[in-house]
């Protein structure tokens, strides 16, 4: 089986990632992914997220944890009902917010880009950087479902990439 993700961030309103893995790669696989695709540094210390839907954090699941325990990408979004967090700097609780856009029976090897847009965050910040992310009035883990999701921006019509679209994607 084939998952369809989408990485959105709450510091960059124009960058989300879409990217196909597959249900049995790890999450250890999955942070190795989205480090490549984003071109970031692979020493980051990051940890997953899940969260209920004004982002109070329910568990955490440390990169050692999940190469330890293998958890799987099926696993981790087999709830449907929480939210999923990547957090790529663990100082400043700077994060993606992890999505399943689709499901599909078939299967990849790995990881697969379907779509980048925008520009991500910065991996690291500078000191000024520091300064101004800290004195913002939200931060990600300080957002509730209002300022997320009732934003003037957020488009709930929005049409995600789909699988249809593609060869090797049948129902």
């Amino acid at each position: 089986m084939t998952y369809r993700l989408i990485l959105l961030s709450p510091e960059k309103e124009d960058f989300e990632c879409v990217l196909d893995i597959d249900a049995n790669a790890t999450l250890e696989d999955l942070h190795f992914a989205i480090l490549k695709l984003l071109d970031y540094p692979q020493d980051l210390f990051t940890s997953f997220m899940h969260s209920d839907a004004c982002f109070n954090v329910q568990d955490e699941i440390t990169l050692e944890e999940a190469r330890e325990s293998q958890i799987t990408v099926a696993t981790a979004f087999e709830n449907e009902e929480r939210d999923f967090l990547y957090v790529f700097d663990t100082l400043l609780e700077r994060c993606f917010y992890v999505k399943v856009v689709e499901k599909n029976q078939s299967s990849i090897d790995g990881y697969q880009l379907v779509r980048k847009k925008g520009e991500a965050p910065k991996p690291q910040l500078s000191n000024e950087e520091i300064e101004n992310f800290l004195l913002e009035e939200n931060t990600p883990f300080e957002m509730n479902e209002d300022s997320f999701l009732l934003d003037d921006d957020f488009d709930e019509e929005m049409e995600y990439p789909s699988f249809e679209e593609e060869d090797g994607f049948d129902y």
